[in-house]
């Protein structure tokens, strides 16, 4: 198989993000973010979160994007990602995801963090059918999915 169709994803992909290992882990240790982070050193290994801002930082400066640019982040999860690059870099992030639950949570975050449409946006999509004109995005990114 090349891609993941939508059937596939219903049957296969979901199921793993709905068991209840998958939901404890994410939820409990990661806040319902799931990537790696990036730790120096000296950080002890079970301090996740900051971890992981400092690996959506690193994305950031590897865009190297000017602020203003537009980007896609593919498999956005919850948003948190989509956010730490919009306020690192001042660049406007359309977030998309298969989990309808994911993106409401995201939308819900964004608000509270005051970015309700300012400098993020998300939305419910597939990524080999994207709801998007070719030259929509300045960059893309995708961690972890």
């Amino acid at each position: 198989m090349t891609c993941l169709d939508d059937t596939h994803y219903q049957q296969h992909v979901l199921p793993y993000y709905r068991t209840f290992e998958s939901r404890l882990g994410y939820t409990t240790l990661l806040g319902r973010t799931r990537h790696f982070g990036w730790y120096e050193s000296a950080d002890p290994p079970w301090r996740f979160s900051a971890g992981m801002r400092r690996m959506e930082i690193v994305a950031a400066r590897k865009l190297d994007l000017p602020p203003g640019s537009a980007v896609l982040n593919a498999g956005c999860g919850v948003g948190d990602v989509a956010r730490t690059i919009a306020q690192a870099s001042g660049v406007h992030v359309t977030g998309m995801d298969g989990i309808e639950s994911d993106i409401a949570i995201a939308r819900r975050r964004s608000a509270r963090a005051g970015e309700p449409g300012a400098r993020t946006q998300f939305l419910k999509a597939n990524d080999h059918t994207l709801p998007f004109a070719d030259t929509s995005f300045d960059g893309v990114y995708t961690m972890e999915s």
